[in-house]
């Protein structure tokens, strides 16, 4: 993030990530729910390497069910474990947040079992759901592809 007496030299065409929030006339076509969540445009899919490990993650606005969203993220955490032991990978860490209104669920896993929290709230119509996942032996385009497919089904 850049301060704010860097950030008077920067302009709305620089890439400092500071000016990515929707404007009325924007043509995006991704604006379902983002006035609620602050919506800014983003990369579908990040990956990177760090050391040993590498990491993907999506953010990414539905309109599916809060109580579906959930359950569908817990599984897809599963699934991922089940993917990264079949690949010959090890699991790091894998988190997931899901939140509609002021109703958030948080999902964490190592490997094994999900951990799931929630915190009460009143929901609303649609669901940001937000993933990172940190792996090792796996290649950063087969995570990325494994996030891709996670993604469309949301």
């Amino acid at each position: 993030m850049v301060n704010d007496n860097e950030h008077l030299e920067h302009t709305k065409s620089c890439d400092c990530s500071s000016h990515d929030e929707h404007v009325d006339d924007c043509t995006c076509g991704c604006h379902k729910g983002h006035q609620e969540f602050g919506h800014k445009h983003l990369e579908q899919i990040k990956v990177l390497a760090h050391e040993e490990a590498f990491v993907g993650s999506f953010e990414k606005i539905t309109e599916i069910d809060y109580k579906e969203c959930t359950e569908m993220m817990k599984n897809h955490l599963h699934d991922i474990c089940r993917w990264v032991q079949l690949e010959g990978g090890y699991v790091g860490h894998i988190k997931a947040v899901i939140q509609s209104g002021e109703l958030v669920t948080t999902m964490s896993t190592t490997g094994k079992e999900v951990q799931v929290k929630t915190a009460n709230g009143n929901t609303s119509l649609t669901c940001r759901i937000g993933i990172a996942v940190i792996v090792f032996s796996i290649s950063l385009e087969s995570i990325k592809e494994k996030l891709q497919q996670i993604y469309d089904l949301l």
